[in-house]
């Protein structure tokens, strides 16, 4: 009996001098972790937009994967009893492993967490390994997350997150926790602080850097379009007749820029300009008229909205916009500079690649050009604009380093009106105005690229 006595005593006497005898309990010896521990992968829920759709993708390639690199991908639920209620993120993974190894012997718990960012084509994740003992062991960027290639990308990202760790060709869950169990019973009994700290750093170097994923870079849109346009007015005079103008439809060209500080910024700048290339028609008289007309603004707006299903901007513009009449009596040129609100509304068809658009924008006019002397001593005008388009974008430039660069295009209606009310008599007395009607149609195809 005097063996077994002695065995019993030099035991109680480990558990005592060692302040960590419960994780010495957790984790198993090196003879045993070497026949029976598994790995076994969580993964929580993660941030960021569309989240719960990539880590479902990112759920379907690790179980894809989890023969070959020999771990096993467990439910939430699963974990959900042993969950730590530590505020330290590492601690709270250290508890809910210590306890779910306690509740499944053989097992070690390792956690892949994930980042979203970007949205359409650009979208990408940022996963993160921490193992059974809180170690934060690397991050990876995956993505884009969308068009062809997409699996290949997702488990090539994958592989090389895990690999190193829990794959085939690492040193092994056992030799891991082995490893950390002699590194904590040596630091337990030697009180030295600083050899802990120096580990810590020492892990800290071999983490992989992150790569860069380009938020804190702007956002860049150039849009160049190319189509048709109509302009008719009309406007009554106190003597019972019109003064009617309508043009035919003219080719017409514009360009649209707009920016967003960085990429996820809810804030967007926008400037736009068009000019009308061709213009000769003839009046209601008969009469030949040469014409010219450009317009100019710009916009600021705010997502008030942004979700997977539908983006609601709203803000504010302003600009002018000129119809110029040459070498005739019967129409002024209006020159109408104008302000107000406006509302975007986009609406994701086939994710990226269609995207349904429609602004409305309704606009005071503060100066009207040659309307109110020639008509009237004074006028009140007022607009309203809209907007419908359909387009998407693609991207053209898959490295995950930056900028990304998509190419868009798109086919846009847009409708403006202008009504005035016109009161006092105007520079000719029969030729006082009532009230009047401007309008400016045009379609137009567009063509641009993204920068992010």
């Amino acid at each position: 009996m005097a063996p077994a006595h002695n065995s019993i005593v030099l035991g109680l006497a480990l558990i005592t001098s060692n302040g960590f005898a419960a994780v010495l309990g957790v984790y198993p010896t090196v003879a045993q972790a070497q026949n029976s521990t598994k790995a076994h992968l969580v993964i929580p829920n993660f941030e960021g937009p569309n989240r719960v759709a990539v880590r479902n993708l990112i759920v379907r390639n690790s179980q894809a994967l989890s023969q070959q690199l020999n771990f096993q991908v467990v439910a939430r639920t699963e974990v959900e009893p042993h969950q730590s209620a530590a505020s330290n993120t590492n601690t709270q993974h250290h508890e809910t492993a210590t306890s779910y190894a306690s509740a499944h012997p053989g097992s070690q718990l390792w956690f892949l967490s994930g980042r979203v960012m970007g949205t359409g084509a650009q979208i990408a994740v940022t996963l993160t390994l921490h193992s059974p003992t809180g170690t934060n062991l690397g991050e990876q960027l995956v993505g884009p997350l969308g068009g062809q290639g997409t699996t290949n990308r997702v488990q090539e990202g994958l592989r090389t997150l895990l690999t190193p760790h829990i794959g085939p060709s690492a040193p092994g869950v056992e030799d891991h926790v082995s490893n950390v169990d002699q590194d904590t019973q040596q630091a337990a009994r030697d009180q030295k602080p600083e050899e802990e700290t120096r580990a810590r750093r020492k892990r800290h170097k071999k983490r992989p850097k992150q790569p860069k994923d380009g938020s804190s870079a702007p956002t860049l849109t150039l849009d160049v379009g190319l189509g048709f346009g109509l302009r008719e007015s009309t406007f009554r005079l106190v003597n019972g007749t019109d003064r009617t103008y309508r043009s035919e439809y003219v080719p017409w060209l514009q360009l649209d820029l707009s920016a967003r500080p960085w990429r996820r910024s809810p804030l967007s700048f926008g400037i736009h300009a068009a000019k009308a290339l061709r213009i000769q028609s003839t009046d209601d008289l008969g009469q030949d008229i040469q014409t010219h007309a450009e317009l100019a603004g710009i916009r600021v707006l705010y997502d008030v909205v942004r979700s997977n299903d539908v983006t609601v901007m709203a803000g504010i513009q302003g600009g002018v916009d000129r119809f110029a009449f040459e070498n005739n009596t019967i129409m002024p040129t209006t020159t109408y500079i104008h302000g107000g609100p406006r509302v975007d509304v986009f609406y994701p068809l086939l994710g990226a690649r269609l995207l349904a658009r429609a602004n409305l924008g309704g606009h005071y006019v503060f100066h009207d050009g040659d309307l109110t002397p020639r008509f009237a001593r004074d006028s009140k005008i007022w607009a309203f604009s809209g907007t419908f388009s359909l387009g998407g974008s693609a991207p053209i430039h898959r490295q995950l380093s930056h900028p990304h660069i998509s190419v868009r295009y798109g086919v846009e209606a847009t409708y403006t009106r202008y009504d005035a009310t016109l009161d006092g008599s105007g520079a000719i007395l029969e030729e006082t105005g009532l009230d009047g009607v401007d309008r400016r149609t045009q379609l137009v195809a567009t063509l641009g690229l993204n920068w992010n």
